[in-house]
């Protein structure tokens, strides 16, 4: 839907998902989504292949359709690859965790294409979209009362192509791969990246190499073994050269080098995490 049809349309397209959401009766077994006119550009799919991937995948609880393999493959996970376009998410998400997802460490998460949203491209069946819902309310009450620090924050401007945007859409399209990731007892599917658009960096065109970081990732959290990540942070740090955030730069030395140390840290800290995951699981 367009603007012209949206009375808010500071909250782009979840102002129409929540009016619907609002309204409608919902059958438990129906898969429910919401696509925007972009939605055959990005994806390269139509309706009618939707269709057919929703029917071969029904016993799923979540299905998605993101674009955008290099995006999901060469960062961390959706958190990080936010805060790389967009520097005020890493604060607001520190705050999105402790309230709603027991306070896990964004920084430590490793998220792959399996449970990757992007541009609210997944279709859900209602228990999802429920929870999705709980959320993302709350946050919407949260902006529009507009008395605490998250609010502001939220109700902020980021950089946006050459101009800006309500980063209030970039926070709202990362909540269900956050819910994915938190939360194991979701059945998801999801339709193969790859056969995507892909974003306009450089390294987006490497789709051989950027498969590899994804199932890099995979291994890493299927065994906890950080020789899987040790072999993704070369690979993508070769890839990402040149291209590296801000935050991740020292000015003296250059980006590769500020990479190179940001990425060492977080070796560091997700060594320490799959230890304690290890000796958790085994007790």
């Amino acid at each position: 839907m367009g603007d012209e049809t949206n009375p808010r349309p500071e909250w782009f397209e979840y102002w129409h998902i929540r009016s619907f959401l609002k309204s409608e009766v919902f059958d438990e077994n129906t898969f429910y989504g919401f696509f925007s006119p972009k939605f055959k550009e990005k994806t390269n799919l139509s309706a009618e292949q939707v269709f057919d991937y929703i029917e071969h995948h029904k016993e799923s609880d979540v299905i998605l359709f993101s674009p955008f393999l290099d995006q999901s493959a060469l960062f961390l996970n959706i958190i990080e690859q936010g805060w790389f376009a967009h520097p005020q998410l890493k604060s607001i998400f520190e705050k999105i965790c402790g309230r709603y997802f027991g306070g896990i460490d964004h920084e430590l998460m490793v998220t792959t294409t399996e449970n990757t949203v992007f541009s609210n491209y997944f279709v859900a069946k209602p228990s999802f979209w429920a929870r999705w819902f709980d959320i993302c309310e709350d946050l919407f009450s949260i902006v529009e009362q507009g008395q605490d620090s998250l609010a502001i924050e939220i109700a902020g401007n980021t950089r946006y192509k050459e101009s800006t945007a309500s980063i209030r859409t970039f926070v709202i399209e990362r909540i269900a791969t956050l819910i994915l990731f938190s939360e194991k007892k979701w059945k998801v599917k999801s339709h193969p990246s790859h056969e995507c658009a892909v974003g306009k960096m450089p390294a987006a065109k490497s789709t051989n190499l950027l498969l590899a970081l994804d199932a890099l990732k995979t291994r890493f959290v299927q065994t906890g073994a950080r020789e899987y990540l040790s072999a993704y942070f070369d690979i993508r740090i070769a890839l990402l050269k040149g291209y590296t955030p801000v935050e991740f730069e020292d000015p003296s030395i250059g980006p590769a080098h500020g990479l190179q140390a940001y990425t060492d840290n977080l070796m560091k800290k997700l060594g320490s995490q799959s230890r304690n995951n290890r000796i958790l699981s085994s007790l």
